[in-house]
C-alpha cells in the first residue's frame, strides 16, 4: 500500500508540472504512451484504474442524495407514449382512463409533463401534424443531431472537467467533434455554429434540419 501511495503522489505531481500533461486517447483515458513512462513504477492499466477511480470519488453524490417523489415509472411512459402515437386524436383525459383500465392510476398532469418530455403536442396539434417518425423518414438524408458529452482531464491544476461539443450525421453515422471547453458560453457556442456552417468547409453544410435538447446553451 506504502509503494502505490508513492506512486500516486508521483503521478500527481507529474500532471500538476505539466512535463507533459496526459493526453487523452478519446477512449480509455490518459494516453498509453504517456502512461508507458511510468512503466516501471506500475503498469499503465494500474494508472488508468487510479484514473478511474479518481473520476468517481470526484463525482460521487451518495452522500447528498435526497429523497422526493420517485420519477415515472419506465413501463408507465412507454403505455403513454404508445397510446398517444396511436390515437392521435386522443386528449389527457381519455389516454388517463385508458391506463385506469390497465389498473394504472396517472394524473393528467404527469401524462402531460410525459408527453412534453417526449416532444408530443396536445390532441388537437398532435392530430394536425407529421408524426416524429414521420419527419425522421422524411428528412432523414438531410437530418444531424448535436449534444454534449463529458470527459476528465488532468492538468496542472489537477482533475478537471471538460465539455466535448458533437455533431452527427444521422444517415451517414459520421461523428464531428466542433469543440473541446472547460465552460462554454454563448460567445464560444456561436463561433462553433459559424464553424459547422461554413459553406466551404463546414460539417453540416447541406443539413437542413439539426436535433438538439433543450438546453439554455443553445
Amino acid at each position: 500500500m506504502a509503494n502505490e501511495i508513492q506512486v500516486y503522489d508521483l503521478f500527481l505531481c507529474e500532471a500538476r508540472l505539466s512535463i507533459p500533461s496526459l493526453a487523452w486517447d478519446g477512449r480509455t483515458g490518459p494516453g498509453r504512451k504517456t502512461l508507458d513512462r511510468f512503466a516501471s513504477l506500475e503498469t499503465p492499466n494500474t494508472l488508468l484504474a487510479w484514473h478511474r477511480w479518481l473520476v468517481a470519488q470526484k463525482y460521487d453524490g451518495s452522500t447528498v442524495r435526497k429523497t422526493g417523489r420517485p420519477p415515472t415509472a419506465c413501463e408507465i411512459k412507454r403505455f403513454i407514449l404508445k397510446l398517444a402515437r396511436e390515437n392521435r386524436t386522443w386528449g389527457y383525459t381519455l389516454i388517463q382512463g385508458a391506463l385506469a383500465n390497465l389498473r394504472h392510476e396517472v394524473r393528467r398532469g404527469t401524462i402531460a409533463n410525459v408527453l412534453k418530455a417526449a416532444g408530443m403536442e396536445p390532441a388537437p396539434e398532435r392530430r394536425q401534424g407529421m408524426t416524429w417518425k414521420g419527419f425522421l423518414r422524411t428528412h432523414w438524408e438531410v437530418l444531424a443531431a448535436t449534444d454534449f458529452f463529458k470527459v476528465e482531464l488532468w492538468t496542472g491544476r489537477g482533475l478537471v472537467r471538460y465539455h466535448v461539443y458533437f455533431v452527427i450525421q444521422l444517415a451517414t453515422r459520421e461523428v464531428h467533434i466542433a469543440g473541446l471547453v472547460p465552460g462554454p458560453n454563448e460567445a464560444w457556442m456561436k463561433q462553433a455554429a459559424r464553424n459547422l456552417i461554413d459553406p466551404v468547409a463546414g460539417f453540416l453544410r447541406g443539413t437542413r434540419w439539426l436535433v438538439r435538447d433543450r438546453a439554455s446553451l443553445f
